[in-house]
């Protein structure tokens, strides 16, 4: 499995990509986000991207993007690494994604998008 998830808070939920995706990942990875949108129907979900910002996380998270809006639930993206936030910021800026240092910080700042 190419992502763990977890739980947080009342609606949130949290996925953790697994460092260095690679792209033989991303599929995969697109699916399981998919199904835990449909299972859990979160109104927040929190994307936190660990250490190595690949092409293939960046193609996930504009994709879970896409998908938490036909969902109606809002998106926020996390990396505790300086480096992968700025190129995080750089790469997501034109689709209004907002990154984060933190998940804590990511769940309380991310609201539900209007209907």
């Amino acid at each position: 499995m190419p992502l763990t998830h977890r739980t947080a808070g009342d609606g949130v939920l949290v996925i953790r990509l697994l460092p260095a995706l690679a792209l033989r990942h991303r599929a995969a990875a697109t699916l399981a986000i998919d199904e835990l949108l449909a299972s859990h129907r979160p109104r927040r979900l929190v994307v936190e991207i660990p250490s190595l910002l690949t092409p293939a996380a960046t193609s996930v998270v504009l994709r879970a993007q896409h998908s938490c809006r036909a969902r109606a639930a809002s998106l926020a993206v996390v990396s505790t690494a300086v480096e992968v936030r700025r190129l995080l910021r750089q790469s997501l800026a034109a689709g209004g994604l907002t990154v984060y240092a933190s998940v804590t910080q990511a769940v309380h700042a991310v609201e539900v998008l209007p209907s």
